[in-house]
């Protein structure tokens, strides 16, 4: 349980600085890729 907790809240972390990032340079769209998830890498788009 603990590990789905820091799991949940490294997400947010990473869609918050993607957002941020995203703000700042007037651009609008972000993505955070995760090469660890097995057995294909997940993709997530985010669009101002």
């Amino acid at each position: 349980m603990n590990h789905e907790i820091h799991e949940i809240h490294e997400k947010f972390y990473l869609r918050r600085n993607v957002f941020n990032y995203l703000k700042a340079t007037g651009l609008k769209l972000g993505l955070i890729v995760n090469f660890g998830h097995y057995p294909k890498a997940q993709v997530e788009r985010i669009i101002l």
